[in-house]
C-alpha cells in the first residue's frame, strides 16, 4: 500500500536520529515540492528551519539533499517573507563574516571558487543555493520580488569594487556570477539598482583578471537591458579617458576588453559618436604591431568584430581603415620571415608553385600569434555576412587576401580562413548563375538581381582570376584532405563546393588530382566531411560536367556504416543515374560498371533483415533507375528480377511510397514490358493502396496507375473506375486532380466502352467537384481535359453526351450565380468553354435558342442569374488562347451590347462588358474600331466599354493593336473633366458604372496594352504626366499604364529605354514636406510601377535605386500632412489619404527584398517596418510580412539595431484589447493582428541573435507567456511545426 505523505511525519524524520530516514523525509519533500506543495503557514516556517539545519548535517548525503530541497522549497512554497529571510540568511553565510565549514565531497555541484580535497567552504555552499534559486524563479511574482530586491541590495552593501582586501576575491567573483544571472532574467524588478550596479562595475575595470571578466559580463548584460541614457553614460566613462595620450597600456587593453563585451551585445544600441572614438582609438592602438601583447590585440580585433556584426552601417563608415587594419593582421606571423608582402612581389602569380622557396619558421611552440590572425579573418567573416561592401569591391580586397594566405601554417586559422572564402564565394551569389533558366525575365530568387551589367562584367573578371588560382589552391589544401580528421578537412571540402558553383567546368579538372585524398576523406573523415564531398559530386553532377573520374566516391559512400551517409550516396547515385544514360553511348558504357556495382549493393541493402528505412528507400529508387534506363546492363534476367523484388516491397509499409515511385518510373520508361507478367497482380495492389489514409501514398498510387492504364486488363476497368471515383472529393484537391486524370486516360485509351462507367461512377463525384469550392490550378486542368476526352469520344448512343454535361454543369454555375459565388462561377464557366470548343457542334451548343432568348427575351429590369453564366461562358470561349475558329454570330454582339447598356445590375454589366471584348476580339479588322466609335457615342458607359476593349486588346494580335492605336489614343488621353470623377451627370453615371474598379484603372490598362504593343506610347505619356499643371487624377492612370506595359509580354521589349523612364519617376515622388493630398494618386501609381518593374526587370533599378529608394522610405512614414478630418455632421470622418501610399511603397520594399537585397538600407527599412507594426490594419499586415522575410534573409543582422523599435511594437500590438461593443469585423481584424504579431515573435524566436536579446526575452516572459496570448501562441506553433503522422 502507497504511503501518503504528510508535513508532520516529514518533519519528525527530517529531525529523527537515523541519517538515512532524515534522507528518505527530504527525498520525500523535494518530490512533493516538485508536484506543487503547499504547506500551511506554520509548517513553512517549520520546513525552512529545518532545511538551514540539514545543510550542517554530518551525513554528505542528507546535507546534499538539503541543499537540492532548499531552492526548492522557495521558489515553490515559501511566502514572499520566508524567501527574503532565507536568501537574507544565505547571504550572511556568502559574506566575508560567515564561517569556515565544509560540506562532504560526493556533491556534483561545482564550486566558481575553492574546491579543495573533494569539501567547500559554506560561502561556496551560500553561493550554489542562491544561484539555484534564481534560476528556478518565475520571472514575474511576489516571491521574484522579495528575492531579487533582497539580493541585489546585499551585493550593493558588500562593496563589489572595493578591492582592498584580497581574502574576498572568492566571494566578489561569485556575487558577480550571481549578478549577472539576475540582470539577464529578472529586468523589472532589477531596474532601480541599474545607476548603482553601473558604478560598481565600472570601479573593478583595474580590478585583477578574474575579477574584470565578470564584471565585463556583467556590463554587457547590463547593456542590453538599460536605458539608451545609462549606456550612453557607461560607454563615455569608458570610451573618453581613451583619447588620453599618457594611459598605461594595461588599463587602455582594460577599457578596451570592457568596450568589447559591451559591443558584442549592444553594439546597436550604442551612440555613433562612441563607436567612432572606439575604432579610432583600436585603429591608432594597432598602428604598430610590434609589441607582444598579443590579447590586447586580439580583444581589439574581436570588438571591431563585434560591431560589424551588430551595426554594420557605422562600421562602413570607418571600413577603410578596418580593412588595412585586418590586412596587417591576417599576415601577422612574428615567427614566419620572407622578407615581404606574400601577396604578388612581382608580374608572377602569387600562384607559382615555386613560390614557398627559401621561406624560414622559427619554431616556437609558445607562439600564440595565430590568434591575431584568427581574429582577423573571423571579423573579415562578419563583414563578408553583413554585406556592407559591393561583391567586386569584396572580391579585390577579402578574397585576394585570403588567397594569399593559403600558405597559413596554423591548422586553426586555416579552419578559419577556408571558412571565410568559402563565404565569400557564396555571397558573390554564383551557385545560382549556372541554374539560371535563359530568358526567364522574372528572375526570381536569383542572387544576380541585384547586379548590373557593369557589375557582370566585374564579376567575370574576378572569376577569370579565381579560375587562374585555384589549381594553386587546389595543391595547398592537398595537405588537408589527407590530414588528420577534423575541422580543417570539412573548410577544405566547403571552398572547393563553392569553386565548384561557381566554374564546375574548370574545377571538374582541378579536382582531379585531388581524388585520391578525396577519396580517403569519404572513408576516414566525420561524418560532415563525408556529406560535403557527395555534395561536391552532386554539385559537379547538377552543373552537366561530366563525373566519371569521380563515380568511386558515392560508391565508396554506399558501403559506409553511418546510415544517414549511405543514404545520401545512394541518393546521388540515382540521380547520376537517371541523368548518364540521355548521353552519349560512350559516357552510358564507362558507368557500365558503376551500374552494376550499384545496383548489386542496393539489391542487399533492399533485401537485409537489419536496415534503416531511409537507406532502403534510397536503394529501392536506385533499383527503379537501374530497370528503367540500364536493363540492357543488368540483362533480361537480372531486371525481371528486380521488378518482382520492387513489386513485392509494395505489401511493406515502411516502403510502399519508395516502391510506387519506382514501379511508376519503369512504367513510365521503354521498359515498361517487364510490368506485363505481373500487371494484373499490380493493378490489385496498387489500387487497393487508395484507400489508404497517407496522403502521399494515394498520390503516388494513382500516379502509377495513370502510367499503368494502358496495359492493364480491360476487364478490371469497372473496379478500377469505382476505386478511383472514391478519391475525386474536395478533401485533396490534389489527388483528386490525380484521379481526373487516370479517368482521363481511361477514356483516351478505352474510348466509348468505358463511357457507361464513367457516367455511372465518375460523373456525379465530378460534378461535386465542379460546384464545390473554388477549382482553380491543377484541379481545374484535371477537370477540364477530363471533359475534353470525354467530347471527343462521344458515340451516337453515348450514355454520357455532350448536352448532358453542359445541361448539369451549366446549372451548377447558374446556382454559384445565385449564391454569389462569381469566382466558382467562372471556373465552371472554362469547363462548359471546354466542351463547347471540343463538341462537334461548336458554338450551337452553348448558343441554343433558349439561351439566345434567355439573353434577349427576359425583362432587363430583372437580373438573371442564368444569363450572367452564358456571359461568363461566353467570355472565356474568347479570352481562351485555344478558343473556337467559329465566329461568333453578329446578333450575339448586339444582344450583348444591350445588356451593358441597359441591365441594371451592376454585376450583368460587367460580365457583359467582358463577354462583348470576347465577341469582339475575334473581329480583327473591326474590333477595336467597334469600340473606339462606342466610347464617342456613349461617352457615359465609358469605364464598362473600356473594360470590354481591354479585354479586346489581350486577345487580339499586336500589329491590329499598333494599327488602330494611333486613333485610339487620343480618346484614352481624353480631357480631366472627362477622367476625374467629375460631378457633372456624366461623370456621376461614370462613377457608378465603375463600382469597385475605378475609371483610371480600366484608362491606365488599356493604355498599357497598347504600350505593350507600342512602346512610343510611352513617350507620349512621359511627357504628360511629368506636367503638373495637369489634376492628380487625370494623371495617375498615365503613370499606371507604365506598370501595365511592364506586366503585359507582347514580345517586345521596354528595357532601352526603361531605366530612363523609371529615372523620370523620381520627379513624381515628393518628399514628407512637400507632398500634397491632392497629389496622392499620383504617387501611389509612380510607386505600383517601380513595383512592376522590381518584379519582372529588377536590374533596371540597380542605377537608380540610391536615388529613388530613399524617397519610398519617406512614403512608407505616416504623414499626418495627408491626414484629415470631415465633418459628418452627426460625427467625424478620419481620413487618411497617404495610407494608399504607405501600402504600396511596403508592397515594394517586400519586392525589393525578395529580389535584390543588397539595394536595400536595411537598418532603415527595418526601423519602418516596426512603426508599421502599429499602423493602420492594412499596413501592419504588409509589415508583419516584411518582418518575417527579412528575419530569413541573410540581410537578418541588419535587424539588430531596431530591435527594441519592433519588441516595443509587438508588445503594444499584442497588449491591446478590443472594445466591448466592437462589431464583427473589428474584432476579426483584432484577431488577424494578434496572429500576426505572433508570426513576427515566432520569425524572431527562429533568429538566434535576436532571440537571445533580452528586451525579446522580456517579451516572450511578460507578454507571450501570459494566459491570454500563450493558449494562440501555442496553436501557431502547432501549425509552424505539424508532428508527421505514422504512416508505418
Amino acid at each position: 500500500m502507497a504511503m501518503v505523505f504528510t508535513v508532520r511525519e516529514t518533519l519528525e524524520k527530517m529531525q529523527h536520529t537515523d541519517p538515512d530516514l532524515r534522507y528518505m523525509a527530504l527525498s520525500d519533500l523535494k518530490n512533493e515540492l516538485k508536484n506543487g506543495l503547499k504547506p500551511r503557514k506554520g509548517e513553512k516556517e517549520l520546513i525552512q528551519r529545518y532545511l538551514f539545519e540539514l545543510l550542517d548535517d554530518p551525513t554528505s548525503d542528507v546535507q546534499g539533499m538539503a541543499i537540492q530541497c532548499l531552492p526548492l522549497f522557495i521558489t515553490e512554497a515559501a511566502s514572499a517573507r520566508l524567501a527574503a529571510e532565507a536568501v537574507s540568511k544565505l547571504c550572511e553565510l556568502l559574506g566575508p563574516e560567515a564561517r569556515p565549514g565544509t560540506i562532504g565531497r560526493d556533491q556534483i555541484m561545482s564550486d566558481s571558487d575553492i574546491q579543495l580535497s573533494g569539501s567547500r567552504t559554506i560561502q561556496s555552499i551560500a553561493f550554489l543555493l542562491l544561484k539555484s534559486t534564481l534560476d528556478g524563479l518565475p520571472v514575474k511574482g511576489s516571491v521574484t520580488i522579495a528575492v531579487v530586491e533582497t539580493l541585489a541590495k546585499y551585493l550593493m552593501s558588500i562593496g563589489l569594487s572595493d578591492s582592498s582586501d584580497s581574502k574576498h576575491h572568492g566571494i566578489r567573483v561569485d556575487s558577480l556570477e550571481l549578478l549577472r544571472d539576475m540582470l539577464a532574467k529578472f529586468q523589472s524588478p532589477m531596474a532601480q539598482f541599474y545607476d548603482d550596479i553601473a558604478r560598481e562595475l565600472l570601479g573593478m575595470i583595474d580590478a585583477t583578471q578574474a575579477i574584470r571578466r565578470k564584471a565585463a559580463a556583467c556590463i554587457a548584460t547590463l547593456s542590453t537591458v538599460c536605458s539608451s541614457e545609462l549606456l550612453a553614460t557607461i560607454l563615455s566613462e569608458l570610451i573618453d579617458p581613451l583619447s588620453n595620450q599618457t594611459m598605461s597600456t594595461d588599463k587602455l587593453s582594460n577599457r578596451i576588453q570592457y568596450v568589447g563585451t559591451i559591443t558584442k551585445s549592444s553594439a546597436h544600441k550604442m551612440e555613433p559618436e562612441h563607436l567612432s572614438i572606439a575604432m579610432d582609438v583600436i585603429f591608432s592602438s594597432m598602428a604598430d604591431l610590434g609589441s607582444d601583447d598579443l590579447d590586447f590585440f586580439e580583444a581589439c580585433l574581436l570588438t571591431l568584430e563585434s560591431i560589424a556584426a551588430k551595426n554594420p552601417s557605422e562600421f562602413l563608415k570607418k571600413l577603410d581603415p578596418a580593412l588595412e587594419l585586418l590586412t596587417r593582421c591576417a599576415k601577422y606571423d612574428p615567427n614566419y620571415m620572407d622578407g615581404g608582402d606574400d601577396v604578388e612581389d612581382d608580374d608572377e602569380s602569387m600562384f607559382d608553385e615555386d613560390s614557398d622557396n627559401g621561406l624560414l619558421y622559427e619554431s616556437d611552440d609558445d607562439d600564440m600569434s595565430w590568434k591575431v590572425r584568427r581574429a582577423a579573418l573571423r571579423c573579415v567573416r562578419t563583414i563578408v555576412w553583413s554585406r556592407i561592401m559591393p561583391v567586386d569591391v569584396m572580391y579585390n580586397t577579402l578574397g585576394l587576401l585570403l588567397l594569399s594566405r593559403l600558405r597559413e601554417r596554423e591548422e586553426n586559422v586555416r579552419v578559419d580562413l577556408y571558412a571565410t572564402f568559402a563565404d565569400v564565394l557564396k555571397e558573390g551569389g554564383y551557385a545560382n548563375k549556372k541554374r539560371e533558366v535563359p530568358g526567364d525575365r522574372m528572375v526570381e530568387g536569383s542572387d544576380f538581381a541585384d547586379q548590373s551589367s557593369e557589375m557582370g562584367e566585374k564579376i567575370d573578371s574576378i572569376v577569370l582570376q579565381i579560375r587562374e588560382a585555384a589549381p594553386r589552391l587546389a595543391s595547398t589544401v592537398k595537405k588537408d584532405l589527407a590530414g588528420k580528421p577534423g575541422k580543417a578537412a570539412l573548410s577544405t571540402v566547403c571552398v572547393l563546393l563553392e569553386l565548384a558553383s561557381i566554374d564546375p567546368e574548370h574545377m571538374a579538372g582541378v579536382l582531379t588530382p585531388l581524388i585520391p585524398e578525396l577519396e580517403s576523406c569519404i572513408t576516414e573523415q566525420n561524418v560532415q566531411v563525408k556529406s560535403s564531398i557527395l555534395v561536391l559530386v552532386s554539385r559537379l553532377h547538377l552543373a552537366d560536367v561530366s563525373i566519371v573520374p569521380f563515380l568511386n566516391l558515392p560508391l565508396r559512400a554506399v558501403e559506409d556504416r553511418f546510415y544517414k551517409i549511405t543514404a545520401q550516396a545512394l541518393q546521388l547515385c540515382a540521380k547520376i543515374l537517371s541523368a548518364t544514360h540521355t548521353g552519349p553511348p560512350d559516357l552510358k558504357a564507362s558507368t557500365k560498371n558503376f551500374t552494376l556495382k550499384v545496383h548489386e549493393i542496393s539489391k542487399e541493402r533492399v533485401v537485409a533483415a537489419k536496415q534503416d528505412s531511409e537507406v532502403r528507400q534510397a536503394a529501392i529508387e536506385v533499383l527503379g533507375v537501374c530497370v528503367a534506363n540500364y536493363a540492357e546492363v543488368l540483362g533480361n534476367q537480372t531486371a525481371g528480377e528486380t521488378v518482382g523484388l520492387l513489386c513485392r516491397r509494395l505489401n511493406s509499409d515502411v516502403t510502399v511510397l519508395a516502391a510506387l515511385k519506382e514501379v511508376d518510373r519503369i512504367a513510365e520508361s521503354p521498359m515498361a514490358g517487364l510490368l506485363l507478367p505481373m500487371v494484373q497482380e499490380l493493378e490489385t495492389t496498387v489500387t487497393k493502396l487508395l484507400r489508404q489514409k497517407n496522403v502521399d501514398v494515394r498520390r503516388a498510387a494513382l500516379q502509377a496507375l495513370l502510367d499503368l492504364v494502358p496495359d492493364l486488363p480491360r476487364k478490371a476497368d469497372t473496379e478500377l473506375l469505382r476505386e478511383v471515383s472514391k478519391v475525386m472529393t474536395e478533401d485533396e484537391l490534389r489527388s483528386a486532380a490525380l484521379a481526373m486524370a487516370v479517368v482521363t486516360e481511361l477514356v483516351s485509351t478505352r474510348k466509348i466502352s468505358v463511357i457507361h462507367a464513367v457516367a455511372d461512377l465518375a460523373w456525379d463525384p465530378f460534378l461535386k467537384l465542379a460546384s464545390s469550392s473554388l477549382p482553380q490550378g491543377q484541379i481545374l486542368e484535371a477537370m477540364s481535359s477530363l471533359l475534353k476526352a470525354l467530347a471527343e469520344n462521344e458515340g451516337v448512343d453515348s450514355a454520357l453526351p455532350v448536352t448532358r454535361m453542359l445541361s448539369d454543369l451549366s446549372e451548377i454555375g447558374v446556382k454559384q450565380i445565385s449564391d454569389d459565388k462569381r469566382l466558382n462561377a467562372q471556373s465552371t464557366a472554362t469547363c462548359v468553354s471546354v466542351l463547347v470548343r471540343e463538341s462537334r457542334i461548336g458554338l450551337n451548343l452553348l448558343l441554343t435558342e433558349d439561351n439566345l432568348s434567355n439573353l434577349q427575351g427576359l425583362d432587363m429590369e430583372k437580373s438573371s442569374s442564368r444569363r450572367i453564366f452564358l456571359l461568363a461562358c461566353i467570355a472565356d470561349l474568347g479570352r481562351s488562347a485555344a478558343r473556337t475558329s467559329e465566329a461568333f454570330p453578329e446578333p450575339l454582339q448586339e444582344i450583348v451590347l444591350k445588356i451593358l447598356l441597359d441591365s441594371n445590375e451592376e454585376g450583368e454589366r460587367s460580365m457583359a462588358a467582358l463577354a462583348l471584348g470576347a465577341i469582339c476580339s475575334n473581329d480583327r479588322n473591326k474590333g477595336i474600331k467597334f469600340f473606339i466609335d462606342l466610347i464617342r457615342e456613349i461617352p457615359e458607359k465609358r469605364y464598362l466599354l473600356l473594360t470590354s476593349l481591354k479585354e479586346t486588346m489581350i486577345v487580339m494580335e499586336r500589329e491590329y493593336v499598333v494599327e488602330y492605336g494611333r486613333e485610339l489614343l487620343p480618346i484614352l488621353l481624353a480631357g480631366d473633366e472627362t477622367l476625374s470623377d467629375a460631378s457633372d451627370a456624366n461623370g456621376a453615371s461614370t462613377a457608378k458604372d465603375a463600382g469597385k474598379d475605378s475609371l483610371q484603372t480600366a484608362t491606365a490598362e488599356c493604355l498599357g496594352q497598347l504600350a505593350s504593343a507600342d512602346p512610343s506610347v510611352l513617350d507620349k505619356l512621359e511627357q504628360i504626366y511629368l506636367d503638373s499643371s495637369k489634376s492628380a487624377m487625370y494623371r495617375a492612370p498615365l503613370v499606371l499604364a507604365l506598370k501595365y506595359a511592364v506586366l503585359a509580354d507582347r514580345g517586345v521589349t521596354l528595357d532601352e529605354r526603361l531605366s530612363q523612364r523609371v529615372l523620370a519617376l523620381e520627379n513624381l515622388l515628393p518628399g514628407p514636406e512637400t507632398i500634397e493630398a491632392a497629389e496622392a494618386p499620383v504617387v501611389r501609381a509612380a510607386v505600383l510601377a517601380l513595383d512592376a518593374v522590381m518584379r519582372t526587370r529588377p536590374a533596371v533599378l540597380i542605377e537608380n535605386s540610391s536615388r529613388l529608394f530613399p524617397r519610398v522610405y519617406q512614403l512608407m512614414k505616416r504623414n499626418h500632412r495627408l491626414e484629415r478630418e470631415i465633418d459628418r455632421g452627426l460625427f467625424l470622418l478620419q481620413e487618411d489619404d497617404g495610407l494608399d501610399i504607405r501600402k504600396v511603397a511596403f508592397v515594394l520594399m517586400g519586392s525589393v527584398l525578395a529580389r535584390a537585397p543588397r539595394l536595400l538600407d536595411v537598418p532603415a527599412y527595418t526601423e519602418l517596418l516596426a512603426s508599421g507594426l502599429t499602423d493602420d490594419t492594412e499596413v501592419r499586415v504588409l509589415a508583419q510580412l516584411g518582418l518575417i522575410d527579412i528575419l530569413r534573409s541573410p540581410c537578418s543582422l541588419g535587424v539588430l539595431p531596431c530591435l527594441g523599435k519592433i519588441v516595443e511594437a509587438l508588445t503594444q500590438v499584442l497588449g491591446a484589447k478590443v472594445k466591448e461593443n466592437a462589431v464583427v469585423q473589428e474584432i476579426e481584424r483584432h484577431e488577424e493582428s494578434l496572429r500576426g504579431a505572433l508570426r513576427v515573435v515566432y520569425a524572431m524566436e527562429q533568429f538566434p541573435a535576436a532571440s537571445s536579446e533580452p528586451s525579446f526575452v522580456g517579451l516572450m516572459n511578460d507578454v507571450v507567456k501570459t494566459p491570454a496570448i500563450e493558449a494562440r501562441y501555442e496553436k501557431l506553433l502547432e501549425q509552424a511545426n505539424p508532428i508527421e503522422s505514422d504512416h508505418t
